[in-house]
C-alpha cells in the first residue's frame, strides 16, 4: 500500500463470491469518495490469502474461514458467521417429498448415500469442512467432481448432476435448487484480516467502514449472523 493524503494504493484479497458481490456494490461508492484510490483485488483460496498476509505481500482481506488461529487477534475482525446449506436438485426425491426442515446427519448419510457429490477443491473452506464431517460421520462420498467455482456447482446442480454444501450467501436459483439445513448446522467465518503494520490513513480506514456498513445492512443481516 502506498498512501500521500487520499491517493493509495490498497490490496486487498478475496476467498468468495461473497466478497466480488461485496466489492461490486461498495465500490462505485467508495471511488466517489476516494477518486484516486486504486484497489488490486487478488482472488484465491484461503490457504494462499493466509501467505499473502502473513508474507505482507497484500494489505487486506475479506475471507471465509473455519478457524482464526493462523491470524493474531489484532490483525482479525470477525464480521460474523454463515450458515453452509445443502444444496440438492428439485427434482431429487427427496426434494419432492420433503419441505425445508432441516435434515439430521443420520438421515443424511442414509438418504444420500448414493448420490453424486459435487466438492469445492481440497484446501477450500468448504472443503475441509466437509471432509471433518464426513470423518465424523464416517461416510464416503460418491464424488462427481471437484471445483471452487460456485456458478458451476450451482448449475451442476440444478441440472441433476449432484448435489452439494454451499454457503447461504452464494444460495441462488431456488426454484431449481432445494436448499435445506442441516441439524446440527454447518457454520462458516467471515472475516477482514490486514497485515502486520497495515498503515491506515483516511482511504485504507473508510475502506474497512464500508466493509461494515455493507454487512450491516437489513439483506446481508439474513444471510450473516
Amino acid at each position: 500500500m502506498r498512501s500521500l493524503n487520499n491517493k493509495s494504493h490498497i490490496t486487498l484479497g478475496i476467498t468468495s463470491l461473497f466478497g466480488l458481490k461485496m466489492l461490486t456494490t461498495l465500490i462505485p461508492e467508495y471511488k466517489k469518495e476516494f477518486p484516486e484510490v486504486t484497489i488490486e483485488i487478488t482472488e484465491t483460496n484461503l490457504p494462499n490469502i493466509q501467505k499473502l498476509i502473513l508474507d505482507e505481500n497484500i494489505d487486506c482481506a475479506m475471507i471465509a474461514l473455519n478457524d482464526t488461529a493462523s491470524f493474531d487477534k489484532n490483525q482479525l475482525e470477525l464480521i460474523g458467521q454463515e450458515e453452509v446449506l445443502l444444496g440438492i436438485p428439485a427434482t431429487h426425491p427427496y426434494a419432492t417429498e420433503n419441505n425445508q426442515t432441516p435434515i439430521t446427519w443420520d438421515d443424511f448419510a442414509r438418504i444420500f448415500r448414493n448420490d453424486n457429490f459435487i466438492l469445492s477443491k481440497k484446501a477450500s473452506t468448504l472443503r475441509v469442512l466437509s471432509d471433518q464431517i464426513f470423518a465424523d460421520i464416517q461416510f464416503q462420498p460418491r464424488t462427481m467432481c471437484e471445483t471452487n467455482s460456485i456458478i458451476t456447482i450451482r448449475s451442476m446442480v440444478e441440472m441433476g448432476i449432484g448435489i452439494a454444501f454451499i454457503a447461504k450467501t452464494c444460495a441462488k436459483d431456488h426454484q431449481n435448487i432445494k436448499y435445506y439445513s442441516m441439524n446440527p448446522p454447518i457454520w462458516r467465518k467471515i472475516a477482514f484480516v490486514h497485515r502486520k503494520g497495515w498503515i491506515q490513513n483516511k482511504p485504507e480506514q473508510a475502506l474497512r467502514q464500508y466493509i461494515r456498513d455493507y454487512f450491516k445492512q437489513e439483506k446481508m443481516q439474513n444471510l450473516i449472523v
